[in-house]
Order: structure tokens, then sequence, then C-alpha cells
């Protein structure tokens, strides 16, 4: 298994306790104008983007984008709330953040990183500057670990993977025809687990 990184907390409500109230408040709001009123009775705040998208901030601060927020197909909701014109909305206050960074990936990196970033709750950008700013070098270079030291880390991570995937084949191959000592290959998985997490942290450290 691969180790988590240390993750900043989010900021605001879980998006799924979010998206659970305001998807029962939308089911009890006859349009859009009743949604905003329920909303704004919950303490939600309501505004608009640049795009004229309709934005939700929580009681504890959270952003969330009102239609990817309520679990209903997007035209349906969409009709619905057709009488809640954007425009009379207040617009959202521009972020400080202004500067961007791209970072090329593979489709499969992608994935990775949205998956990580869904499960941290936060938006992919959100998660990213979270991974950043909490793994960071904050010391000088020369304090920092040599390359060729990650280098033979990576290698030996990849290892530890290949291996990984051997156990379990064999666990597969074994289980159905009987005689396997569990407690001993359980011991051996632990060891292979653990060495992979050692390694795994090793990796995020400046």
């Amino acid at each position: 298994m691969t180790a988590a990184p240390k993750r900043r907390k989010p900021q605001g409500i879980p998006p799924s306790e979010v998206r659970a109230e305001i998807t029962r408040l939308y089911q009890t709001a006859a349009n859009g104008t009743e949604l905003a009123a329920a909303l704004t009775a919950c303490h939600y705040a309501l505004t608009r983007s640049t795009r004229r998208a309709i934005l939700v901030t929580d009681p504890q601060g959270g952003e969330h984008n009102l239609l990817s927020r309520i679990a209903i197909p997007r035209e349906e909701a969409l009709s619905k709330l057709a009488d809640l014109n954007p425009d009379s909305l207040p617009l959202k206050k521009s972020r400080e953040r202004e500067a961007a960074v791209k970072c090329f990936l593979t489709p499969a990196e992608k994935s990775e990183l949205i998956s990580r970033a869904d499960q941290a709750e936060l938006s992919l950008s959100g998660y990213i500057r979270a991974l950043i700013f909490a793994n960071a070098a904050q010391q000088p270079k020369a304090s920092r670990r040599p390359m060729t030291d990650k280098q033979e880390l990576v290698k030996l991570r990849q290892e530890l993977r290949t291996i990984g995937g051997h156990l379990s084949e064999l666990a597969a191959i074994q289980h159905p025809i009987g005689g396997f000592d569990n407690k001993t290959f359980a011991e051996l998985c632990s060891a292979h687990e653990n060495a992979l997490k050692a390694i795994l942290s090793a990796l995020s450290k400046p």
C-alpha cells in the first residue's frame, strides 16, 4: 500500500455533507428562488463567478459550485433553477492567487492525482498546493539528501512493488490448494508493507 502524504486540513464542510444538505433543500424547494432562500436560512452565502456560475460558501468557509453539489442530473437542475439569475447575486471577490504554474502529466498520473484529491476532499489545485507546501524543502540545498540516494530508493520501491505482486500471486495460487502457513505469510506481507512505507516516507522528505 502507498503511504498517504501529509495533507493540510481542508477548509469548510466536507463536500459529501454539503451535497447531501443542498440536495435535500433542492428537493423541497419549488424553484431557484426558494432554494436560495433556504440556503441563506441555513447560513450558506450565494455569489456568482466571473463566468456567471452560481457559487455557494458553506458556514465554515468552504467554496462550492452549486450545480456540482446537487445530486440531480445537471439539465434537470438547470431547468428548475432557471429563475435564479446569477446576475442578481454579488460577484465573488477575486482570489489573491493569480500566478499559474503548468505541470504536464500522463493520463495515469492525472487520474491518480484526482483520486487522491477526492479522498482528501480537496480540489485538484488545492491538493497540489497542500502537497507542495507540506513537503517543500525549507533547508539549504547543501543539507538535502543527495539525488543518487533518492534514485536508489526509487529503484528499491519498484522492486518491493514487484515482490508485493508476486506475494499476491502466490496467495492466489496456494490458497485453494491448502497447506498454506497463513501466519508466516501474513508476517511477510506486513514486513513488505512496512518496508514500502518507510521508503515512501523517505522519498517524501527534502
